[in-house]
This record gives C-alpha cells, sequence and structure tokens, in this order.
C-alpha cells in the first residue's frame, strides 16, 4: 500500500506536457573579466513551458554583484561589478519519484558593467545541472549549478591575451509548477 501511494505521489507530482514552472534561485557567483575573478551574490529568475515529462523550453534571467579592488597598474577602476544574462534554451528533467534532476542549455546575451574599464556584452551560452526535491506536487526546492560564457570571444581574447567574460554559479532555488 505504501508503494502504490509512493508512485501514485510521483506520477501527478512532476510538471507535465503544457505544465509551466517558476524558479527563484539565489547564491553565489564567480565572474572572470578583466583578469580579475570576484565572488558575489547572485539572484535570478526562471520559467519553463513543459513539452512533456521530460522536455521543456526555458528562459531564465540573471544579475550578480560583486566588489572589486582597484588595480592601478592595469588602469582598472575598484567598486561593484555588475553582471546580468538572459537565455533561452532546453530543460532535460528525469523523474526519480521525488528527486528530479535536471540538465539545461541556453543560448543569449550576458554582459558586466561597473567597476571595469571596458563594459562587455556579447552572445552567450549556459549549460547547467541540477536537482529539486519535490516537497508538494506543486513546490521543489533544489539546486542547480550553471556555467556561463561568450563562446565567440574565444580566438578574439586568445589573442589579445584578454580572458574571455564567463561566470559560474552555484544556487538554491524555489519552484512553482502551475498545473
Amino acid at each position: 500500500m505504501v508503494l502504490g501511494l509512493v508512485v501514485a505521489f510521483s506520477v501527478s507530482a512532476r510538471a507535465d506536457e503544457d505544465d509551466w514552472l517558476l524558479s527563484a534561485h539565489a547564491g553565489i557567483a564567480n565572474v572572470v573579466v578583466e583578469g580579475r575573478d570576484p565572488f558575489g551574490v547572485r539572484l535570478g529568475l526562471t520559467g519553463q513551458y513543459g513539452l512533456d515529462d521530460a522536455w521543456a523550453v526555458l528562459v531564465t534571467t540573471s544579475g550578480s554583484r560583486h566588489g572589486v579592488s582597484a588595480d592601478t597598474a592595469r588602469a582598472l577602476p575598484g567598486g561593484a561589478l555588475y553582471s546580468y544574462s538572459v537565455f533561452g534554451g532546453l530543460s532535460y528533467t528525469m523523474d526519480v519519484l521525488r528527486l528530479l534532476p535536471s540538465f539545461e542549455v541556453g543560448v543569449g546575451i550576458l554582459g558586466i558593467t561597473g567597476a571595469v574599464a571596458k563594459a562587455h556584452r556579447a552572445i552567450g551560452m549556459q549549460v547547467g545541472a541540477g536537482a529539486d526535491y519535490l516537497l508538494t506536487p506543486r513546490w521543489s526546492i533544489g539546486a542547480v549549478a550553471e556555467y556561463v560564457f561568450a563562446p565567440f570571444d574565444l580566438i578574439s581574447n586568445a589573442l589579445t591575451g584578454n580572458a574571455v567574460p564567463q561566470a559560474f554559479a552555484l544556487s538554491a532555488r524555489v519552484s512553482w509548477i502551475i498545473h
């Protein structure tokens, strides 16, 4: 009888075809730009629309703030550095009863402004892996690790010796499934 309840709960607890999922995430991020790589606080929102019980299209937006010291030798200002990103892509989620591992990939825009010699904006890619635990059929908590980079800047930055603008983030998230 207990197994029957677990199976019934798990079948009705995942985001299926035509379901919306909204997530808020907060965590830490590391940004690499102009030879500096400060850590900072990151916040973001994600919206997903289920194509079936495993695949979803997603839109995710994030922003982070990083404190940096001035580097007069390289003419880099001190203060606050801000990074932002907006991506659209696909998400694949495996349903393992109440634990839902997921993988994300997206293409969009990333940017870094603030205490930099020159503001950066580029076409970027996002790759993420996460896992969520279903608290109820509509609510889950989880974690996600994301890597964001500008693939088209690889060659130009390799020639000039600059690092490719990139970010790595670890975040906790809360999600709400709208049936």
